[in-house]
């Protein structure tokens, strides 16, 4: 944890954006050249807002990475986000082993 906080639902949230915003702009949303730069500026800094990205994922990827953790939505309404979860839903049913993840086709319980 950056600041010391304990670890939440939250962090996982943030993680998503984190990865998400990866994903959309081929680059990590915070950059530092040392352990200590990048701490200093996850905590204080705002990643660059996507351009190259149509709304409404770059909303949802800052929304997943606001920095008032009360401020982000909850891991279930990222998910459930139209943006998200279409895409969730064909990567669940075309790359899920029923026989790993046998409930993997309810989409309902995520």
């Amino acid at each position: 944890a950056v600041e010391g906080r304990p670890y939440s639902q939250p962090s996982d949230v943030w993680s998503l954006g984190v990865l998400l915003y990866q994903l959309a702009a081929l680059k990590l949303p915070f950059q530092g050249t040392t352990l200590p730069a990048l701490a200093y500026n996850i905590v204080n800094t705002t990643p660059p807002r996507l351009t190259n990205v149509p709304e409404p994922l770059p909303t949802l990827i800052h929304s997943l990475l606001n920095k008032d953790d009360s401020k982000r939505p909850t891991l279930k309404t990222a998910l459930r986000e139209p943006v998200l979860y279409a895409r969730l839903d064909t990567l669940l049913s075309t790359y899920a082993d029923p026989e790993i993840h046998p409930d993997a086709d309810d989409a309902s319980s995520v």
